[in-house]
C-alpha cells in the first residue's frame, strides 16, 4: 500500500486558530474514502465563559460583518490559514458576543448585517461549512473534465471531494484498492494547474521504491511535468547528508528493490 505525503507547504502543521483534532471512527471499507480535517476553530467551546481582549463595539461588529462576505463567497478553499482572524476571534467567544450583540445593536444601523452577524454567532461551524460546501460545488462543475480524465477512470464524488479540498491538513483513510495514488496523484496534478502551488512544493512519499518510482511515473504524466517522489529513508538520508556534510554509511540489505 503506497503511504504519502504532501509536503508541508500544502499539508502542513494546522494552524491553530482552528484547533485541530482528529475524531475516531471506524475502519472504511475497501472502497471507501473517509476525509478527516481539522475542525473549524468557528466552532471552540473553550472560551465560552470568557470576553474577548479586544473590546467588541458597534464598530467592531461591523468589521465582523464585512469579513463575512469573505466567509459566505470564499474566492478560493476556505482554509484554516486563510481564515480573516477576526471571524475566529468571534468563533471563539460566539457565547459573549450574542449578548454584546444585543446591547451594541442599536449603533448598527444595517439590518442585513445585524441578521448576517447573529446568524453567524449562532453555529460558526456550520457558517464554515457550508462556505467550504459551496465553493465545493463551484470547483466540481469547474473541473468535472479534468477529474473525468486525469486517471484511467473518472474519480468518484468523494475522490473529487478529496482532491479539491485545500485544508491546511487532510487525513485521507482508506482501505486497500480504494485508488488512494489516483486521489493523490490527481490532487498534485490539480494544485499545479490550478497554480495554487509549484512542483518544487510538491513532495510525494512513499515506503519503498517502487512505490515511490510508480507515484513519480503517474504524477509526471498527469502534471506534465516531471515530479520526484522519495521514500522516507531515501529523502531522511539525503536531509542527513546536505545538513551534515557527509551522509552515513547504509546497512548491507539497503540496496535490496524493497528497501
Amino acid at each position: 500500500m503506497i503511504e504519502w505525503l504532501i509536503g508541508a507547504a500544502v499539508f502542513g502543521l494546522v494552524g491553530e486558530l482552528f484547533g485541530a483534532s482528529r475524531s475516531k471512527s471506524s475502519s472504511p471499507s475497501p472502497k471507501s474514502i473517509l476525509i478527516t480535517q481539522p475542525q473549524s476553530g468557528l466552532n471552540l467551546n473553550l472560551a465560552k465563559h470568557e470576553k474577548p481582549e479586544t473590546e467588541w463595539n458597534s464598530t467592531r461588529f461591523r468589521q465582523l460583518a464585512a469579513e463575512l462576505a469573505w466567509l459566505n463567497n470564499p474566492p478560493q478553499f476556505p482554509a484554516a490559514c486563510l481564515t480573516p482572524a477576526i471571524l475566529c476571534e468571534a468563533a471563539k467567544y460566539s457565547d459573549y458576543l450574542r449578548q454584546q450583540l444585543a446591547r451594541t445593536e442599536t449603533g448598527i444601523e444595517d439590518t442585513t448585517q445585524l441578521e448576517r452577524i447573529a446568524e453567524f454567532l449562532k453555529n460558526p461551524k456550520e457558517a464554515r461549512e457550508r462556505a467550504i460546501n459551496a465553493h465545493l460545488d463551484r470547483e466540481l462543475a469547474r473541473w468535472e473534465q479534468f477529474l473525468d480524465q486525469v486517471e484511467s477512470k473518472p474519480l468518484t464524488l468523494e475522490q473529487r471531494r478529496a482532491v479539491l479540498s485545500d485544508e491546511d491538513a487532510t487525513l485521507v483513510l482508506a482501505g486497500a484498492g480504494s485508488k488512494k495514488t489516483s486521489v493523490i496523484t490527481a490532487k498534485a496534478a490539480h494544485l499545479l494547474k490550478s497554480g495554487i502551488r509549484s512542483v518544487d512544493e510538491i513532495l510525494p512519499l512513499a515506503y519503498g521504491k517502487d512505490a515511490a518510482n510508480e507515484v513519480a511515473v503517474r504524477m509526471g504524466r498527469a502534471c506534465d511535468e516531471p515530479v520526484k517522489a522519495w521514500t522516507f529513508h531515501a529523502l531522511a538520508y539525503h536531509i542527513t547528508g546536505s545538513v551534515e556534510g557527509t551522509k552515513p554509511p547504509l546497512a548491507a540489505h539497503a540496496g535490496e528493490s524493497d528497501a
